[in-house]
């Protein structure tokens, strides 16, 4: 009960964890791995609703009242699962900025910061498919490079769960990373009644806890590939807070995780909250049609791609002590 107290006082940063009802203690349904594992199994494709919430460096004052720097991030679509897990994945993502950190980015994108302009140009929808290990991209990042008649970008290899995660980096259908998060120490049971982002009420119960982001990267394959290279010290110690609800069938609905950048390196704090939905759709993802596709390795105008939050963490930060993260249920 005590992690689900304090879990619920982030509804300030995601309203769609505030619960309904009351919580009431009881077992979970059926073991999640097991029901994980079974849908696994079947291949079956599942509907994503995600949002983020980021806030950076930086900020104005207007009328008096301080305003910080940052954006939203909007991400639907599906994922294609196969015995590995995420074997196929089909996301339109969009970012969104609030009127004065709107104009926040425009200034420092006029002064040339490249971050900025390529945040800005994600305020208009992109569309990523990963299809037999390739990613595929359209949108405003890499038009300007498309010969006429093409409207996808072949971009690196990449496999559908990094092409999907990134905003959301705990990858709960790895088998391996949902057996360790969803242990007896990470739950008393609680049962709960959350609104999910299409207002339906379900029946939940909850696992929250921490990690950090080493022990993410030794635990997720989907997570090496996202970020790449090996973590330095600092960076790999920062703390990663997450909360797991899983449905009356005992898959995961929602996940939520939380982390925080605050020593030696500009300050950037992620939350994504992450709901699986439509489980069982038949139809499977298929890669763009050829004629539609040409080869291009990097967004247009020299812009960095800035397709995940993730991104933040391949930078790496000077030798320093690690700082535990902001935890918001701790």
């Amino acid at each position: 009960m005590k992690r689900w107290i304090a879990l619920a006082a982030t509804v300030l940063v995601v309203p769609a964890l505030a619960p309904a009802a009351p919580a009431t203690a009881q077992a979970a349904p059926l073991n999640p791995v097991s029901a994980l594992n079974d849908q696994l199994a079947k291949g079956v494709r599942v509907r994503v609703v995600e949002q983020s919430k980021v806030r950076m460096a930086g900020g104005r004052i207007v009328n008096h009242m301080a305003y910080g720097s940052g954006y939203g991030v909007q991400n639907r679509g599906s994922l294609q699962l196969g015995r590995s897990g995420v074997v196929a994945s089909d996301m339109t993502r969009r970012l969104t900025f609030e009127s004065v950190a709107r104009q926040v980015a425009q200034d420092n994108a006029q002064g040339g910061d490249k971050q900025s302009q390529s945040l800005l140009t994600l305020t208009q929808a992109h569309r990523s498919i990963s299809v037999k290990g390739w990613r595929y991209a359209s949108g405003k990042h890499y038009a300007p490079l498309l010969p006429e008649g093409k409207t996808w970008a072949l971009l690196q290899r990449s496999s559908g769960a990094a092409a999907a995660f990134g905003d959301q980096v705990i990858n709960v259908f790895e088998p391996a990373v949902l057996k360790a998060l969803l242990i007896k120490k990470n739950t008393d049971g609680t049962v709960v009644a959350i609104k999910g982002f299409d207002g339906r009420k379900r029946k939940a119960t909850l696992y929250s806890g921490t990690t950090t982001f080493s022990k993410l990267y030794e635990l997720s394959s989907t997570f090496r590939e996202i970020v790449g290279r090996k973590l330095d010290t600092v960076t790999g110690g920062i703390q990663v807070g997450w909360g797991v609800f899983t449905d009356e069938k005992g898959l995961p609905f929602q996940i939520i995780s939380f982390w925080e950048i605050s020593d030696n390196r500009p300050f950037f704090r992620n939350t994504t909250t992450t709901e699986y939905v439509g489980w069982g759709s038949p139809a499977p993802i298929v890669a763009p049609p050829g004629s539609k596709v040409t080869r291009s390795s990097w967004p247009a105008n020299g812009l960095p791609e800035s397709d995940d939050n993730a991104d933040v963490l391949i930078t790496p930060q000077p030798p320093g002590v690690p700082k535990k993260s902001f935890v918001p249920w701790k």
